[in-house]
C-alpha cells in the first residue's frame, strides 16, 4: 500500500523542491527500484512542463518502468502501491 505521507496519491512519484544558488526548482520525481535493488529517480520540471504534465510524466514514467522491470521478471503486483 501506499505510505502515509504519499503525497501525489501515486506510488513511487513525488513532489520534490531543491534550492540551487538561491533559486527553487520544483519537480515531480518518478522513483523505481532495478532489479538489482538499486534506487532511480528521474524528475521533471514543474518549471518546464507546469504543475499538471509534470505530475502527469511522473507518473507515466514510473509505470513505464515498472512495466518493463516486470517483463525482465521483477513480479511487481497490479496492486503494487493501491489501496487495500
Amino acid at each position: 500500500s501506499k505510505q502515509s505521507n504519499n503525497t501525489s496519491g501515486t506510488t513511487g512519484v513525488k513532489f520534490e523542491t531543491k534550492v540551487i544558488a538561491g533559486k527553487a526548482y520544483t519537480s515531480w520525481v518518478a522513483c523505481w527500484k532495478t532489479l538489482d535493488g538499486k534506487s532511480h529517480t528521474k524528475n521533471f520540471s514543474i518549471n518546464r512542463y507546469g504543475e499538471v504534465e509534470s505530475k502527469e510524466m511522473a507518473v507515466n514514467y514510473r509505470n513505464k518502468m515498472i512495466e518493463e522491470l516486470n517483463v525482465c521478471g521483477a513480479e511487481y503486483a497490479e496492486s503494487h502501491g493501491t489501496e487495500k
